[in-house]
């Protein structure tokens, strides 16, 4: 069971022209190490909701999808909005089963935002349920289309794209070091030099929004009565010998990575790095930061360099052996950035 604590999301005055403080319950993942290592996300939200009104979920940004962690149904008689929630008596099929899970996931998983109504959920005869716990996390990346809703309440789900990239096994070969390339099948050797130049050159995040419109964006989410739970990933950096000294060799062949991760980011994610207070690291791997206590740092600028250039302004990657957090190295990382400044 995560053990929970509080956090104040503070919007300073000079940043979102108002003053607004609010609570909240984030799930402390110190416990659970392992959880975090697998993650390969940088966003985790918790929802509780009335079954009985529409709901929109959503991942902010563009380039976002999202993950089911968890679904359950209750029969609390009002929602943490303060709401009345009342019994769903329209549901599609009758069972009192609490786990919701893949009726949400057939409906969101990999989407950008989906929408629950009232017809979608069960219907419970003997108890009815009138209440859902839904517990997602965010990553970067391609979304798939949400199915659509019919007016049978049925779902015709829209196909995700099947065809692969073939530029990325290139572009990760164009990353490995040295040695390592004599190993590779001799197409992959003739395009080296090429690739090998076109990413020495700094990563430009494409698609810089309005700050106006990245604020209102922000103070939308955090003031969504129905969000209860709201907390960044944090990462830890191996380096190759320890991976290697692991038997941690080969990347996800899913999404076309040659060696494995030396972080628990996602393929289109990085992990930065955190300046804490007093100059304090957080170094041991089987012990994340509490978030309470990783609201503390400050995303350290650098200058310009291959690892990122956002809008002019470098982000320090994370040190070798060292807790920091996940942030999409898409468009959405502005997003990302204004959203830890308005949560610590």
């Amino acid at each position: 069971m995560p053990v929970l604590v509080p956090l104040v999301l503070v919007l300073e005055a000079n940043l979102f022209a108002a003053v607004a403080e609010r609570t909240f319950l984030v799930e402390d993942m110190s416990k659970s190490a392992d959880a975090v290592m697998r993650s390969r996300a940088w966003q985790r939200k918790t929802f509780e909701f009335c079954i009985s009104a529409h709901q929109t979920v959503s991942c902010e940004g563009n380039h976002e999808r999202m993950e089911i962690l968890e679904a359950a149904y209750n029969r609390k008689a009002r929602a943490p909005s303060g709401e009345e929630c009342k019994t769903a008596d329209d549901g599609a099929w009758e069972s009192c089963d609490a786990n919701g899970k893949q009726l949400v996931k057939e409906k969101c998983e990999g989407t950008q935002q989906c929408h629950l109504m009232p017809s979608d959920h069960p219907h419970c005869s003997r108890h009815p349920f009138t209440l859902m716990r839904l517990r997602i996390q965010c990553s970067a990346g391609e979304p798939r289309p949400e199915p659509l809703q019919t007016q049978t309440f049925g779902v015709v789900t829209a196909n995700a794209s099947t065809t692969p990239n073939i530029a990325k096994p290139f572009l990760q070969a164009a990353r490995l070091p040295e040695g390592a390339t004599q190993y590779l099948p001799e197409v992959v050797k003739q395009t080296m030099p090429d690739l090998q130049e076109s990413t020495t050159g700094p990563l430009i995040i494409e698609e810089v929004r309005p700050q106006i419109v990245v604020k209102n964006t922000i103070t939308k989410e955090i003031d969504n009565p129905y969000l209860v739970g709201l907390s960044l990933v944090p990462c830890f950096r191996w380096t190759r010998l320890q991976k290697l000294s692991n038997w941690d060799l080969l990347g996800d062949w899913r999404s076309w990575e040659i060696l494995a991760r030396l972080t628990n980011c996602g393929v289109e994610e990085g992990c930065f790095h955190l300046t804490f207070p007093h100059g304090k690291v957080y170094s041991d791997y089987q012990t994340p930061p509490m978030n309470a206590a990783l609201v503390h740092g400050e995303l350290t600028e650098a200058p310009d360099s291959y690892w990122v250039t956002f809008r002019g302004t470098g982000l320090k990657r994370n040190d070798y052996g060292t807790w920091g957090i996940c942030l999409p190295k898409t468009g959405d990382m502005q997003l990302a950035v204004e959203l830890w400044e308005a949560m610590r």
